[in-house]
């Protein structure tokens, strides 16, 4: 059983297992979450990848076939990027975000893995909601969301497909850039 003790760790002190990673400053993007309406539709992070010229992405995700094929979609259609997608045990996910400048995801365990490691994250939400609970904790976190659909929250976890169709909740969102503020 864990004791306060136990807790009484700094980030700095956490063990990771070392893993290639760029030199160069990267970013990690999680392009996928367990439900299709957390999730930013692959066509959306594609152009935004291929704006990033002179930053390195490292793609994360789990061993799911969809999140395969997300990430292999974006590794086929984006030269340079590193698909770690399925590939990474946690203290290696650990260690490739600890190094990262800076972590996209959805609404997603890695999002908050991302946060717990104090880490500058971009964060997309879709079908959930702040109310809900599980919305990032630290104020250095950008947030993107369509507000006022009528449609939304559709889910308080997601759902396999958009209720009513339009997917509106992502179809609106678009990130682009500059919102990444980049050093």
């Amino acid at each position: 059983m864990l004791g306060e003790e136990d807790m009484n760790f700094e980030t700095s002190q956490l063990m990771f297992k070392e893993i290639s990673v760029p030199e160069k400053r990267y970013i990690v993007i999680a392009p996928s979450s367990k439900h299709f309406t957390k999730t930013y539709p692959v066509n959306k992070f594609i152009p935004l990848i291929k704006s990033l010229i002179e930053t390195k992405v490292v793609l994360v995700g789990s061993d799911s076939e969809m999140d395969k094929n997300i990430c292999s979609k974006i590794e086929s259609e984006c030269s340079g990027v590193i698909n770690y997608c399925g590939r990474l045990e946690l203290k290696e996910l650990v260690h490739v975000i600890k190094r990262s400048e800076l972590v996209i995801s959805n609404d997603s365990a890695i999002m908050h893995l991302a946060e717990a490691l104090n880490k500058k994250v971009v964060a997309i939400f879709g079908s959930t909601v702040k109310e809900f609970g599980c919305y990032p904790q630290l104020k250095t976190t950008k947030v993107f969301e369509q507000y006022g659909l009528a449609c939304r929250p559709c889910t308080h976890i997601g759902l396999s497909e958009c209720p009513v169709i339009s997917f509106a909740c992502m179809e609106k969102t678009t990130l682009k850039k500059e919102d990444l503020e980049l050093n």
